[in-house]
């Protein structure tokens, strides 16, 4: 994956040194490949010319108008297509800057992105049943980029093993289940508990759904949703650490 990421940013870049236009859209497959993947995406942005800054205030407004229009849930190709143009267009409205792109496509793009991230969820939930996932909208300010799994589990010191830090549903239950396993994260997360309920992690179901993702889709939720958590890289490092070890035990 990171191979064929390293190759489209080198073949931008390229473009970009020889005086080449390099807001064109990516072929077929490379846009396909950008939509599915769970890899951040940031240094192919900026290889195309793309300020971060902007782009994160579109995924805003992106996820806004998703919300409205559209069902979260399906992929884009399940979408109604007139609500997908709905979409493009209140974006559009917003961020004038994405005419300069071929076809607004890091709009589009992100809207894929967003799709499939919550038709992830919806698919791996489906055997605990998690409560549907919602979320109000965030703050202005900016998320703190997680980058990817090995560069936020890098700012974290090596542990040992730990006993298993599972929430007993006998003993707990509901939004005590997610509370104490927050508590159990070294440091402790017990203050961000509202945070997560708002973003649909509520459960044991649904923290149980949660703790079934691949470490990758983990990282890309922590790279969207911290712009309601707003936790530090290392409060980051140390969360996905405890949802790795936690897993091994807790989702069969």
């Amino acid at each position: 994956m990171r191979n064929t990421l390293k190759k489209m940013i080198s073949a931008r870049q390229i473009a970009r040194d020889r005086g080449r236009e390099v807001r064109y859209r990516p072929s077929d497959q490379e846009f396909s490949w950008l939509a599915r993947s769970t890899t951040a995406i940031d240094d192919f942005l900026d290889a195309c010319d793309i300020d971060i800054a902007k782009y994160a205030s579109l995924k805003a407004s992106v996820r806004a108008a998703a919300k409205e229009h559209l069902v979260l849930g399906l992929p884009a190709r399940e979408q109604d297509s007139e609500s997908i143009k709905t979409v493009m267009s209140a974006v559009l409205q917003t961020h004038p800057w994405l005419r300069t792109y071929e076809r607004n496509w890091p709009a589009m793009l992100y809207l894929h992105r967003y799709l499939k991230s919550r038709t992830r969820f919806r698919t791996s939930s489906q055997k605990t049943q998690p409560p549907p996932y919602r979320r109000k909208q965030s703050s202005s300010r900016p998320s703190s980029p997680v980058l990817s799994h090995a560069d936020a589990l890098a700012s974290t010191s090596p542990q040992p093993e730990q006993p298993p830090n599972i929430p007993d549903p006998a003993i707990v239950s509901g939004k005590g289940v997610v509370r104490q396993f927050l508590q159990l994260a070294s440091p402790s997360l017990e203050a961000y508990i509202d945070a997560f309920v708002m973003l649909g992690i509520r459960d044991q179901a649904s923290l149980q759904g949660f703790l079934s993702w691949p470490p990758n889709a983990r990282v890309q939720w922590l790279n969207e949703e911290n712009g309601i958590l707003r936790m530090s890289r290392l409060e980051v490092g140390s969360f996905l650490l405890h949802c790795e070890n936690t897993a091994r035990r807790y989702v069969t």
